[in-house]
């Protein structure tokens, strides 16, 4: 069974801004005008060009018979989402990311003025481990969202993810949670983000029945401290898919 746009949005939207070089804001317009075209067809890996230009000659006949994407330029705007996601669809994108982790990692271990240990706490913290998630779990001592107090399966959780920062901000507590497994994915994923003030917000792509299933519907707020914020707003802006 091919992978759905549904399934890999959340790839898609990380692609188009870390490989597109396209805003946070323009990225997530593209996200609502493929779901929009979801609804009706089937949008998946094996998207062709053949096939694009049948949904566009669909969509432009139907344009006129209703209020949404109703212009000629809404079926540009619908042409040009789709165009992405078939580069994306061409493109290995997990692939990329772990060639941009290795050779993040190649640079790290070459440093000259980092001592062996500090070198190896950088490294481990990009899978949740080491000094940074001592340091999660002192702050936290239970889960962040959930106040679930089971250490051992509790994931240590960039808030700005690891590619993504400097070493200092990598092994930063203030920009970690402690999460359950479920929680995690879902924050990396950009399902889920904590505001400035602290409340939990829900991406409008998480349908009522999951929210149910992931027990998400008690959700509230987070404590956080001041130095959260920054991350926080980089998640909110540049994570979270809204």
């Amino acid at each position: 069974m091919s992978l759905t746009f549904q399934q890999l949005r959340p790839e898609f939207y990380q692609y188009m801004i870390n490989v597109g070089g396209i805003a946070p804001k323009t990225a997530k317009d593209y996200i609502s005008r493929l779901n929009f075209l979801s609804n009706s067809h089937e949008i998946d890996v094996n998207i062709s060009e053949q096939k694009l230009r049948e949904i566009l000659d669909i969509e432009d006949a139907l344009r006129l018979s209703r209020e949404k994407y109703a212009t000629k330029k809404a079926i540009g705007d619908l042409s040009a989402g789709l165009r992405k996601f078939l580069a994306f669809s061409q493109f290995n994108y997990a692939e990329h990311i772990e060639k941009q982790i290795k050779t993040e990692i190649n640079a790290i271990e070459s440093k000259t003025d980092l001592s062996l240990t500090t070198k190896e706490n950088v490294i481990q913290s990009r899978v949740g481990q080491g000094a940074f998630r001592k340091n999660l779990i002192s702050i936290w001592e239970c889960c962040s969202f959930s106040g679930c107090n089971m250490i051992d399966i509790l994931v240590a959780s960039h808030i700005k993810p690891w590619r993504m920062s400097d070493n200092k901000e990598r092994m930063d507590p203030f920009n970690g949670f402690l999460l359950l497994p479920n929680f995690d994915k879902l924050f990396d994923k950009g399902y889920i983000t904590v505001e400035r003030n602290g409340r939990i917000r829900l991406s409008k792509y998480i349908q009522a029945e999951n929210k149910e299933q992931l027990n998400l519907t008690a959700l509230t707020a987070v404590q956080i401290q001041e130095q959260h914020k920054s991350y926080l707003e980089f998640h909110n802006k540049t994570i979270f898919m809204g």
